[in-house]
């Protein structure tokens, strides 16, 4: 089983994939992997435009795998790509306010946080029409996020 975690900047997907990874999954943090081997093949699909050659070979690699990849825009078609080949997909969302007060606290620059919101409210029905129920609320407007049990529940991802 495979699960591709996309959605606003600071609704923790990478911290969830590792959360993950402690219990057994595979974690792909698809922002920051580069010159590992899984790169290497990613860069290598990517140029063939074959994502569905990345996702069987991930699968004999690991038989749970976790991607998180606050992805830009322009690549939505990637994550199609994911879909069609079997991966769950999910946007994890939230309160907009909370997540810039986060990623601010995180490393200081929103240069990126609004730039990505920007494009991602500007593409709003295409990825409603990508991700259709799979988007779950991680971070709520009092600044709460989501347990990762429940996220896990939500997204049907078996801990184990």
């Amino acid at each position: 089983m495979q699960y591709l975690l996309s959605g606003i900047p600071a609704c923790r997907k990478t911290t969830f994939g590792d959360w993950a990874q402690e219990r057994g999954w595979l974690h792909i943090n698809m922002e920051s992997w580069n010159g590992s081997a899984q790169h290497r093949l990613w860069e290598k699909c990517l140029a063939e435009a074959s994502i569905e050659q990345f996702v069987r070979h991930m699968a004999r690699a690991a038989p749970r795998v976790v991607y998180s990849w606050g992805f830009p825009i322009g690549c939505v078609h990637i994550i199609k790509q994911f879909k069609d080949a079997g991966v769950s997909i999910w946007w994890l969302s939230g309160d907009i306010d909370q997540a810039r007060h986060a990623k601010l606290g995180r490393d200081g620059d929103l240069g990126a946080f609004e730039t990505q919101v920007r494009d991602i409210t500007n593409a709003r029905s295409d990825l409603d029409a990508l991700y259709g129920p799979n988007q779950i609320a991680t971070l709520d407007a009092a600044g709460c996020y989501m347990d990762f049990l429940d996220v896990s529940k939500a997204i049907g991802l078996a801990i184990t």
